[in-house]
């Protein structure tokens, strides 16, 4: 129970920071319209909702649809972050699609009763979670060794953490077990600092 308890609670840490950050990506976007900062608020506000969509799975009684559906938006999110820089400017749907397939496939998840063990399973959902994350970290590694800014440097950091969480997250773990507290704690640091790096003044 204080293993759940605690998860709750890290999920909705994990939810304000991704709300900040797509809150300071949308002002930035209103600063300067590009694709680059729309998505990457998107793909924020889509991960900031998938953990109250899990919070609420674990609440309701494990219920498969909707901690499913939260991990298929924590791999819409990050792709759409992924993304964000090879959508042109002027391509306005374009930009809305991976809201679009969130939206489609969590109805879908929760619309189904044919869900495989999530708690057995989960591991096919983190291990792309990983693998993007883990691409977001080499990209903003690049880019910080390149200029050297302290805003992508906290960036990287985050990612990194994330990417690291992730891994652990896909072993098939039972609660309190190392893997899952690993992960558990590492996550909500690295979303924290990715919150930090976002809402600093870029250089």
């Amino acid at each position: 129970m204080k293993g759940y308890l605690y998860h709750n609670l890290e999920e909705l840490i994990v939810s304000i920071a991704c709300f900040i950050i797509a809150i300071a990506m949308i002002k930035r976007h209103r600063q300067t319209p590009d694709s680059l900062s729309f998505m990457t608020a998107e793909g924020f506000f889509i991960l900031s909702v998938s953990s109250i969509i899990h919070i609420m799975g674990h609440i309701l009684g494990e219920v498969q649809g909707l901690l499913y559906g939260s991990l298929m938006g924590y791999l819409i999110g990050f792709a759409s972050i992924l993304a964000s820089p090879l959508v042109r400017k002027e391509s306005r749907v374009k930009k809305y699609i991976p809201l679009i397939f969130f939206v489609l496939l969590t109805v879908l998840f929760l619309s189904s009763s044919m869900m495989a063990d999530f708690f057995k399973t989960r591991f096919s959902l983190w291990t792309p979670t990983a693998f993007l994350s883990s691409l977001l970290f080499v990209i903003y590694l690049s880019e910080y060794i390149r200029n050297r800014k302290k805003h992508i440097g906290a960036i990287t950091v985050g990612f990194f953490l994330v990417a690291i969480s992730s891994v652990f997250l896909f072993f098939p773990a039972d609660v309190r077990s190392f893997p899952w507290m690993a992960g558990h704690i590492i996550r909500p640091v690295g979303f924290l600092i990715l919150m930090l790096g976002f809402s600093m003044r870029w250089e």
